[in-house]
């Protein structure tokens, strides 16, 4: 298995992509690619649809990472 370049973080439901702020700079410091979703909180659908379009665009092995209630 490749080793993991990229981390996409999603944030939940009661939240936004600033809350993984204190998060990414470790992270990123350790040489990970970090990016945080920013969800539209539309819909379900168009959640995952932001996610699913940002996960297709980073090129490399990702490890998806996500707080309680992401999936809503």
């Amino acid at each position: 298995m490749p080793a993991v370049k990229n981390i996409l973080l999603v944030h939940g439901a009661w939240g936004d992509a600033s809350h993984w702020r204190h998060v990414i700079p470790p992270l990123h410091a350790k040489g990970y690619r970090i990016v945080a979703v920013q969800n539209p909180l539309t819909s379900l659908a168009d959640d995952v649809e932001r996610t699913r379009k940002l996960a297709e665009a980073l090129k490399g092995p990702t490890l998806p990472s996500a707080t309680p209630m992401a999936a809503r």
